[in-house]
């Protein structure tokens, strides 16, 4: 059925489209969810369940991957932006109020401080900086909440500049031993029903530039004996673009031919956006596995390659590929050929 707007019949989106947008929600979504548990937030809950792969319905809510192409989707994504970390800022999304130096680890959070920058999708910054906690320590296991003070002084609320558009809030929590941990949030006018068409339209523009730069590509065996190969690379964006790069993913690709890679799951610097004149590092993690197992069933101890051999033989061209919201088209660096060799057989 076709969507109506208005009283008219619109055309649908391109699925493309539809499913951007989605992961984009769903990104939001999962990272407040999780953040949101581990923020002590339900008290009367213990755990987060979610299936590993799509449930037996069609839907993209609630699954961590997608098993046709054995890619982290937005709900992945989401859920380690906020749980990667185990001491981490937040702030509730529809109140921004109060913010949240949360610890899961076992010792001490010690001489925190917690400061909200705010950044227009030109990547400039509205306003400056304001602290909101200095010198702060944090139990293990605990979270230290700080009622902000109200407007139009609380640091977190969405500025004037940013009523009519869509800004980013960056919450940077920085300390002695483990430094800068950033949360980041996408928000629009503080409404019953804000608007992100501004996102829409950053989308539409494709105005963004960057550039990737191949650092390493490293082979490890992880606990269950897994093979892996981990590609990294800098996500770099020029000082003089005129756009913030958006949700920036990496993935392996084959130049030419068919190939059959393995899971991957991205690793590195996860931020859903990059700033104009600043590099991330950012990378993929390759699980390999034979071509004749099921690349589900990774059972300990034994050994999974990929089958990646080209259509003649030859050792096929892999490269690492940088797609973004509002890139207008995806960016290539070709893997040396070291590197492919340690991806194929």
């Amino acid at each position: 059925a076709l969507p109506i707007s208005r009283g008219q019949v619109v055309a649908p989106p391109p699925p493309g489209e539809w499913l951007a947008w989605a992961n984009a929600a769903l990104y939001q979504q999962n990272q407040l969810l999780f953040e949101s548990h581990t923020s002590r937030i339900f008290n009367s809950s213990t755990a987060v369940f979610f299936w590993k792969s799509q449930s037996p319905w069609p839907a993209l809510r609630g699954y961590l991957y997608d098993w046709y192409t054995l890619r982290a989707n937005g709900v992945w994504r989401g859920a380690r932006r906020a749980a990667g970390n185990l001491r981490s800022p937040r702030v509730d999304l529809y109140a921004l109020s109060p913010a949240t130096l949360a610890n899961r680890g076992a010792t001490p959070w010690a001489e925190v401080s917690l400061v909200a920058s705010w950044f227009d999708l030109a990547g400039l910054p509205v306003g400056p900086p304001s602290s909101i906690a200095s010198g702060v320590d944090v139990a293990p296991a605990s979270a230290a909440r700080f009622i902000v003070p109200t407007p139009p002084d609380d640091v977190t609320r969405v500025p004037d500049d940013c009523a009519a558009t869509v800004c980013f809030l960056r919450l940077r929590a920085t300390d002695p031993e483990y430094g800068d941990v950033d949360a980041w949030y996408w928000r629009g006018a503080p409404t019953a029903t804000p608007s992100y068409a501004a996102l829409g339209a950053l989308r539409e523009s494709r105005g963004a530039t960057a550039r990737i730069v191949v650092r390493e590509c490293t082979p490890s065996t992880t606990a269950l004996a897994l093979r892996t190969v981990d590609v990294t690379a800098d996500v770099v964006v020029d000082a003089l673009t005129q756009e913030l790069l958006v949700f920036p993913e990496l993935a392996i690709e084959a130049v030419d031919d068919d190939v059959a890679l393995g899971v991957q799951i991205p690793s590195g610097e996860d931020a859903p956006v990059v700033l104009p004149g600043a590099a991330s590092r950012r990378g993929v993690e390759v699980i390999l596995y034979d071509h004749d197992d099921d690349p589900l069933e990774f059972a300990p101890g034994r050994r999974r390659r990929t089958r990646a051999a080209g259509r003649r033989g030859e050792l096929p061209a892999l490269a690492i590929v940088l797609t973004a919201w509002n890139l207008p088209e995806p960016v290539v660096a070709p893997l040396s050929e070291e590197c492919v060799r340690r991806l194929v057989w």
